[in-house]
Parts: C-alpha cells; sequence; structure tokens
C-alpha cells in the first residue's frame, strides 16, 4: 500500500482542526468532553441556593435587673450609654450583637428600652421586676461564698435570699464546690472547737485544665490557732511563707497573704468569724483566668469567696450550676445529683498535702438539727435574733446559734454581719429605682451623679429626723439573749454603726 503523501497528511490533520475547533471554539485541542467552554448538560441541575438565617440567643438569661455596679455600660447605637428604645428584647439583642464590646442587655419590658453592659456580675444584681438580663458574648461573673458551719451561698443566690435556704453541710469530707470538666474547686470540711459537731470549712483546693492544671491548696493544719495555723501550696510548692504581709506572683497566680476587708469580697463573708468591721488575716489569689479565691482566716476554720466567670461547659458542685435558678441548687437537688457524699481520696486535690487533722474528724455531740434545738434558744433566734432576715439568711443564722448552743457571741456575729449586707441591699434597693429613670430620660452620666447626691442630700435629712424614731421602735437589728442575766441588746451607737456601714463589693480587678 502506498505511503500518504505529506501533502495529504497535512490536508488530513488541518480538516480534524476544523472539526474539533467548531466542536471546542475556546481551544481547538479539546475533546468535546473536555472542552472548557462547551454548554453545561440541560439535564442535570445545580442544586438550588438555599439561605438560612441563623437566629442568636442568649448564653444566659437571668430575671435580674443588673444596672449600677453590678455591670459596666456599653452604649447602643443610637445612644449614650443610657439605653435606646426597642420594641422587643430580639431587637434588644440585635443591638448588642451589632456593638463593640458588648456581652450582654438589659430589657426592660414596661418601658421598652435597652441596656448594652460588659462584665455583668449577677452577684450585685437586683430581682428583676420586669427587667432581664441576658448573656450574649460573654458569660456573667458570680460569687459563691462558704461560711460558718458551713452554709453555702451559691452563684443563683449570693445573698441567701431568694426564698431557698443556704446549702448547709454538716458532715467532715472533700466535696465539689464547682466540679465541670476543666475546673474542680473542692472543699474540706471538718469540726472544729467551736462546731463540735456540725463541720466548717477548713481547707480549699483548684486545679484543671483551664488553669493549664495548676494547682492551689490552702488548709488548716495547725496545731496554731489562726493564721499561723494555716498553709497554702501551689503546684505542692509552700508559698506565702516568707513574713506578714507577703505575696507571691508567677505566669498565672497572683496571691496576697496581708489583712484585708471581708466585705470587700463579699458582703456575708465576716459570718461566724469576722465580727463587724476592721481589716483581717486573708489570703487572696488571683488565678488566670478570671479566677479570684479569697479566704478569711479564723481559729481552725475559714470563710472562703469563689468569684469567677461561668463556665461556657456544664457545672455542678455546692457552689450550684450557675443557671439564675436558684431552687435547683438546695441540698435535696444535690443529693440527687449525687454531690452530697464525701469523694475518695484517688479524687481529692487535697492529696499530696498534710492529712487533715484528726480532731477535724472526731465528732463531738449530736449533729445539730432544729428539732433538737432547746426551745428557749430556738425561739429566741427565730422570734429576735434571727427575725429581721428573710429565707436562707434567716435560716442559716437560726442554724448558727442553735449549733453553737445559744452562743450570745454567735448570735452577734452572725446578725451583725447580716444586717450590714442588709443595710448594703436597703441602700441599693433606695436609689436602684434611679437607674432606669435617668436612663429612660436619657440623662447625661454627669447631671446624673449631680441628680443622684441632691436625692441623696434631701433623703438624709429624712434618715437623720426619722433615726430617733427607728431607735425608740423595734429594731430590725436584734442581738440574741438567752437568758435575763445576758447582757442587753445593741446599744444605739452600735445600731448606728451597723446601719453606717458602707456598701460592699467584690474585689477587683481580676486577672484577665
Amino acid at each position: 500500500m502506498a505511503r500518504p503523501s505529506a501533502p495529504a497528511l497535512r490536508a488530513v490533520a488541518l480538516a480534524a482542526a476544523v472539526v474539533l475547533s467548531a466542536a471546542c471554539p475556546c481551544c481547538p485541542s479539546c475533546m468535546m468532553s473536555a472542552c472548557p467552554c462547551a454548554a453545561p448538560d440541560v439535564t442535570t441541575q445545580p442544586p438550588p441556593l438555599v439561605t438560612t438565617t441563623v437566629k442568636q440567643g442568649p448564653l444566659l438569661q437571668c430575671s435580674l435587673n443588673c444596672y449600677g455596679d453590678s455591670s459596666v455600660p456599653v452604649p447602643l447605637p443610637g445612644g449614650d450609654g443610657n439605653g435606646v428604645q426597642a420594641d422587643t428584647i430580639e431587637a434588644c439583642r440585635e443591638f448588642c450583637f451589632a456593638t463593640e464590646g458588648c456581652e450582654g442587655v438589659i430589657f426592660g419590658e414596661k418601658e421598652k428600652m435597652c441596656w448594652g453592659k460588659k462584665d455583668i456580675r449577677t452577684s450585685k444584681c437586683q430581682m428583676g421586676d420586669g427587667y432581664v438580663t441576658e448573656m450574649l458574648k460573654s458569660m456573667p461573673f458570680g460569687t459563691c461564698t462558704i461560711m460558718g458551719d458551713p452554709h453555702v451561698l451559691t452563684f443563683d443566690d449570693p445573698a441567701g435570699q431568694e426564698g431557698t435556704p443556704a446549702v448547709t453541710e454538716t458532715h467532715p469530707g472533700d466535696y465539689y464546690l464547682v466540679k465541670a470538666e476543666d475546673l474542680e474547686i473542692q472543699g474540706r470540711f471538718g469540726y472544729s472547737e467551736r462546731f463540735p459537731s456540725a463541720a466548717s470549712l477548713t481547707g480549699i483546693a483548684i486545679s484543671g485544665t483551664l488553669i493549664q492544671n495548676n494547682k492551689l491548696v490552702v488548709e488548716y493544719v495547725g496545731p496554731a490557732k489562726g493564721q499561723d495555723g494555716f498553709k497554702a501550696w501551689w503546684n505542692d510548692k509552700p508559698i506565702l511563707t516568707d513574713a506578714f504581709p507577703t505575696s507571691f506572683k508567677d505566669n498565672f497566680l497572683e496571691a496576697q497573704y496581708s489583712n484585708m476587708d471581708p466585705q470587700s469580697f463579699s458582703r456575708e463573708a465576716r459570718n461566724t468569724i469576722g465580727g463587724t468591721s476592721g481589716n483581717l488575716p486573708s489570703y487572696l489569689f488571683k488565678i488566670a483566668p478570671s479566677i479570684q479565691i479569697y479566704v478569711l482566716m479564723g481559729e481552725q476554720t475559714m470563710n472562703a469567696v469563689i468569684t469567677m466567670r461561668k463556665l461556657h461547659v456544664d457545672i455542678d458542685g455546692f457552689c450550684g450550676n450557675f443557671n439564675c435558678i436558684a431552687s435547683d441548687d438546695r441540698l435535696d437537688e444535690l443529693a440527687k445529683r449525687g454531690l452530697t457524699t464525701p469523694m475518695s481520696t484517688a479524687t481529692s486535690l487535697f492529696k499530696g498535702a498534710p492529712d487533715q487533722p484528726a480532731s477535724q474528724l472526731e465528732k463531738k455531740g449530736e449533729t445539730p438539727q432544729l428539732q433538737d434545738c432547746d426551745p428557749a434558744v430556738l425561739k429566741k433566734a427565730q422570734e429576735e435574733t434571727c427575725a429581721s432576715l428573710k429565707d436562707g439568711m434567716k435560716e442559716g443564722c437560726v442554724f448558727d446559734v442553735c449549733a453553737s448552743g445559744g452562743s450570745k457571741s454567735m448570735g452577734n456575729e452572725d446578725v451583725a454581719a447580716a444586717a450590714v449586707a442588709i443595710n448594703a441591699d436597703h441602700t441599693t434597693q433606695m436609689f436602684g429605682f434611679l437607674g432606669p429613670l435617668f436612663g429612660r430620660a436619657e440623662i447625661p452620666v454627669p447631671l446624673q451623679w449631680l441628680l443622684g447626691i441632691f436625692v441623696a442630700g434631701l433623703m438624709f435629712s429624712g434618715i437623720t429626723v426619722g433615726l430617733s424614731y427607728r431607735r425608740r421602735g423595734a429594731s430590725s437589728v436584734k442581738f440574741l439573749q438567752t437568758t435575763d442575766e445576758m447582757e442587753p441588746m445593741v446599744d444605739d451607737d452600735e445600731e448606728e454603726a451597723l446601719l453606717a456601714m458602707p456598701t460592699a463589693s467584690e474585689h477587683e480587678p481580676l486577672l484577665a
């Protein structure tokens, strides 16, 4: 067979190029099936475009009004920090989501007003009464106070006045105060000379991945009473041992050992230990990120105040689950969740620290029960000593008086400490109406201060006139009298000193 000539081959190649060019005009060398400019197969339809709108909701909603020093104002669009009009809480949220630095909102249903907030501290908030506070971008700070023999004021009821009694644990052992997958704070409870049959807090420990698995332990180890009997360890090494006062600092911990005012950390921090005034030997630990533990040292026991942001994971323990619902943190509810049984040594953060003194485990007498309380002591506690208190604070006061056998000093200290808290709450509530009023009127902040001072001056004149009537009437703060021979109730100067105590607030600042 004759071989095709060169001109013939060129002709065939040219013809093929023409065919391919016609099939794929943008790529002459491409086959039709691989042509990049070929028309799409009309038999295969592209998937429909689906548009979804993500509705942003709150991280946490609380029936609280977190105005004043319980939060930091954040101006919203169209406002200057004094609130903006919002018809719905959803619209209020959108204002915050669109504002840099805004972490949450307060929404007034009646006024249809919205306030932007950050650094919200639920322990300083007032009951909602028509207002609701929502955390949208960051969780709030909360405070848990462990005091007395012992009573625990939870994150959701930091003042013991929400209609639920303070958690009371009377048996020795190690328990969870805060339990989460990335953080544990444990409390050690034991008997003492003051409360020989009802355990009090004698130690506190914290660790977890949230704090890079560092570990802090504070414990009464004796035998000396008072501040010399307490020791602190950071990662199993003693700290704060050089002198008094002293301090310690590393990349994760700032620690201080000095005289401090307990009520700078919690209004109830003095309970059964701290009297009514003055600075006392204390520990203060600030642990990154934003966890603070204050310890007031007694003779053999301690009071502790935990301040921290609510975690983004579930938490539980004697300090509660921090969901703004106080009723599910009662002792019977904790028992259902398996939290009222002492933990084993294997899971205790106290292992490695000195063993609990034997005296803390030796119970003397019967566990105090209100039904076993001396009738005369119980009646005095209910009708006089603790009569001015409410709910959990009142129950805790009555229990302390009975547990101490009717101790006059115990009654004095409990009610005096409570009087300070009540005075602070009344002061806040007295002027609380001004916040929403000023916000609605959009009065500039400097002018708000001037108006507040003016109103306070007017009210002071009324208080001064009315004080003598208050003294002649039944005082809202009464001290224990178990027999006719005991000293009379608090005198006028002491009562005035109690009523004049300043509003307490949590110690600031926390570590970032």
